[in-house]
C-alpha cells in the first residue's frame, strides 16, 4: 500500500471510527465515481460500516450489486482495504455498465471464533444485545439505506433486488446469504463457495 491510500485510509478510519460518513471522489477505469463509506449506526441498527460507490454519470442504471469484503481481519483499517480491492474489482467488471455498489465491511473471526463472512450457524445464536446480531438482516438494512441515500441525493431509484456476487469467503456469505433472503437477490454470481 503506498503512502497516499495509507493516509486516505487512516483518514477514512478516523471518521467511521467516530460515528461520521466521509465522501471521496475517485477514478476507476475511466469512469468518474463518488464512494461514500458509510459508518454505523445504532439507531439504525447497523453496527458495522460499509463503501457505497456510486458513478458520476447520466447513464448511471438502477441495479445495485452489492459484496462484501473478503478480508480475514478484525482490523478496521485493512478490512477498509481490503473493501477498497472490492471496489476496484467491481468497478473492473461492470466498466461500462454504471452500476452502483456496496460493500459491507465484515469482520471475519471474533473473539468468540464466529465467522461473520461465513454467516456461520453461530452467527444467529448471539443474543439480541450483541452489535453483531443478526448480521444478515444488518446487511438488509445496509441496502435499505443505500436506496434512500441513491434516491435523495443522487435521483436514482434502484431495483427492489439486488445483484449478489461473492467469491471465496465472499461467495460462501453470498451463497448463504441468499438461501436465507431469497426475496431480495434478482441474481447471484457465486464462486469458490464451500
Amino acid at each position: 500500500m503506498n503512502d497516499k491510500v495509507k493516509i486516505i485510509v487512516d483518514y477514512i478510519s478516523k471518521e467511521i471510527s467516530s460515528g461520521e460518513n466521509c465522501e471521496l471522489n475517485c477514478t476507476l477505469f475511466e469512469v468518474n465515481y463518488n464512494v461514500v463509506f458509510l459508518a454505523p449506526n445504532p439507531l439504525k441498527k447497523i453496527n458495522i460500516p460499509s463503501i457505497l460507490v456510486i458513478p458520476k454519470s447520466d447513464k448511471i442504471n438502477n441495479r445495485l450489486i452489492l459484496e462484501v469484503n473478503n478480508c480475514d481481519s478484525l482490523d478496521l483499517t485493512e478490512m477498509l482495504i481490503d473493501g477498497g480491492l472490492v471496489v476496484q474489482k467491481l468497478a473492473a467488471i461492470t466498466n461500462g455498465c454504471y452500476s452502483t455498489m456496496i460493500i459491507p465491511i465484515l469482520p471475519s473471526i471474533n473473539e468468540n471464533g464466529i465467522y461473520f463472512q461465513h454467516l456461520s450457524k453461530e452467527c444467529f445464536e448471539l443474543p439480541e444485545n450483541d452489535k453483531y446480531f443478526r448480521i444478515d438482516e444488518q446487511i438488509i438494512r445496509i441496502i435499505n439505506e443505500a436506496k434512500e441515500i441513491l434516491k435523495s441525493k443522487y435521483k436514482v431509484t434502484c431495483l427492489d433486488k439486488i445483484f449478489l456476487n461473492g467469491y471465496s469467503s465472499s461467495g460462501v456469505f453470498a451463497q448463504r446469504f441468499s438461501l436465507i433472503h431469497p426475496e431480495i437477490i434478482e441474481i447471484a454470481c457465486i464462486g469458490g463457495a464451500i
